[in-house]
């Protein structure tokens, strides 16, 4: 009849606009079309969804072929989001609520890209690759952790990557390591087969970068990086050397009286090799710790000191998790070593600050330990702590 659409207007009148649709509606609808932790999707022109309360990218990883595209929408979301990739230089602005223009990838590669407000670099916090190369199929995901980080020389250091996984229908064939920071995995002491778990000892102090290798049935391969901290040990201070004297003679000439020594260290406090006077410290932490009893720490020092430790959250955790919009602290200990020993000091939160975390299941803090030395140096180590319920 005159006037009339045709069936195909019909049907896109009748059709709802997704901008009209009940929001809990949309996020069914993108969960059950990217559900968290399903296979990386392989098809051309992908799109990603960010989530618009969990904070992440659905799917996290997708693969593409070279001259394909990708994107980003963000339905429903209240939300500041964007997207920033680590190897672009140029700031990307974030948006309330958006649907970015595909993106083409023409070269092959592995682009990692992260969410400003709610990530960082590295694959911290809302984070994401896109794989480009010729089968258009996700390599194996390659991750480990290590305990303990930071070791102790001479300490057998576990590396675990049971954590590493290949996209569905094949499996991981081979682990190889590197030990040596020099990106080469062809060393055979440092190849593990099929077992995703190894162990070393160091013998030198160290920032190293260890990497890792997985390769799938298929022969994709996957490579993740991180550094491990290995500090100096304790131990002992080592005996005098015995002498080769063989006494002294008939008349000995009178010998002047010593000086006043100061009180040796406690056995197994000192830094080996170290003097009393000396410096040089350590701590340890745990890596994760319940909010209500707050943040255990072992200070040792070799020689005496003056120490206070810091627990706090960067200016992006706050952000994350609600809390603020600036770096925030959560408490402070401190305390002082008349001479060499170890001491130990928890890091205790305010109910106020616990009340505030309540509905968090963890929060990722920053645990800091500043000592000032029988020198007058001022010497600072960190290390992050896990803050569970």
């Amino acid at each position: 009849m005159p006037g009339s659409l045709p069936p195909e207007g019909r049907r896109a009148r009748a059709r709802p606009s997704p901008v009209n649709l009940p929001r809990r509606l949309i996020a069914a609808l993108v969960l059950a079309t990217c559900a968290v932790g399903a296979a990386p999707a392989t098809a051309s022109n992908q799109t990603v969804f960010l989530h618009a309360t969990e904070y992440v990218f659905l799917p996290e990883r997708v693969a593409i072929k070279p001259g394909e595209s990708v994107v980003w929408n963000s339905p429903g979301s209240e939300e500041r989001h964007n997207v920033r990739f680590e190897h672009e230089t140029d700031r990307q602005e974030p948006a309330t609520a958006f649907v970015t223009a595909p993106r083409i990838f023409p070269t092959a590669g592995d682009y990692r890209y992260y969410c400003e407000v709610h990530g960082g670099p590295g694959g911290s916090g809302m984070h994401g690759w896109v794989h480009v190369n010729a089968t258009g199929e996700p390599p194996p995901l390659a991750k480990f952790a290590v305990w303990p980080n930071p070791a102790v020389t001479g300490e057998l250091v576990t590396f675990d990557a049971t954590a590493s996984t290949a996209t569905a229908g094949r499996s991981i064939t081979s682990y190889e390591w590197d030990f040596n920071a020099n990106g080469s995995y062809g060393d055979p002491d440092d190849a593990t087969g099929t077992s995703p778990t190894t162990s070393r000892t160091f013998l030198l102090a160290q920032d190293l970068k260890v990497g890792l290798r997985v390769t799938d049935s298929q022969g994709a391969t996957g490579v993740f990086t991180r550094w491990v901290t290995i500090q100096p040990a304790l131990g002992p201070r080592p005996d005098p050397p015995a002498s080769t004297d063989p006494g002294p003679p008939a008349s000995p000439a009178p010998q002047p009286q010593p000086e006043p020594q100061q009180p040796a260290p406690q056995t197994g406090t000192a830094l080996s090799g170290a003097t009393a006077t000396s410096d040089a410290f350590s701590f340890r932490a745990p890596a994760t710790a319940r909010r209500a009893k707050g943040v255990p720490v072992i200070l040792t020092c070799a020689g005496r000191c003056r120490f206070s430790a810091t627990l706090s959250i960067t200016a992006r955790v706050a952000r994350k998790t609600r809390l603020g919009r600036r770096a925030m602290t959560l408490g402070t200990a401190r305390g002082t070593l008349t001479a060499a020993g170890t001491k130990s000091l928890t890091v205790r939160l305010a109910p106020r600050t616990r009340r505030r975390m309540a509905r968090l299941a963890t929060v990722p803090a920053l645990l800091k330990v500043t000592v000032v030395g029988p020198s007058g140096a001022t010497t600072r180590k960190q290390r992050s702590v896990r803050l569970k319920r």
